[in-house]
């Protein structure tokens, strides 16, 4: 019942959708350091936030619970331009143009590696993974 919007350096934000107005903000920080909202993700209960460092590719994941509004767990993700999609309970991520994909367990942040061409984008769908390259072939990633 809510409307998130991820901003630059000032985190995420819960907009009440009745009642027109920000509910809660809550920032996003890894080693101290405040991170920007760069996209979001929302699957398995749970509201995940890819944010990252101006100027940098140091991308860290929040898992964020939407009932309390607050960070339940920070992530480091690699330091490269990321492709993502959720799906089958987990968040999918790889490094674009990448050699694997890591699958991210939405109820425990618990991370595995997966081999696999990863292309310019990733979806789930009828239970496998998929990638799309950049002349626009559809392949599954495993």
């Amino acid at each position: 019942d809510a409307v998130w919007v991820g901003e630059a350096l000032l985190g995420v934000y819960r907009v009440d959708r009745r009642r027109h107005r920000v509910a809660a903000r809550i920032r996003i920080s890894h080693k101290g350091i405040g991170r920007s909202a760069n996209r979001l993700f929302v699957g398995g209960g749970k509201l995940f936030v890819f944010a990252g460092r101006s100027g940098s590719y140091e991308n860290v994941l929040a898992r964020i619970d939407p009932g309390r509004n607050r960070v339940e767990a920070v992530t480091p993700l690699p330091p490269d331009p990321l492709v993502a999609t959720f799906g089958m309970g987990s968040l999918w991520v790889g490094r674009f143009g990448g050699s694997h994909v890591l699958r991210i367990d939405a109820r425990t942040t618990a991370v595995s590696r997966h081999r696999g061409r990863v292309g310019v984008a990733l979806a789930v769908a009828g239970g496998r993974l998929w990638t799309a390259t950049r002349n626009g072939l559809i392949r599954p990633v495993r």
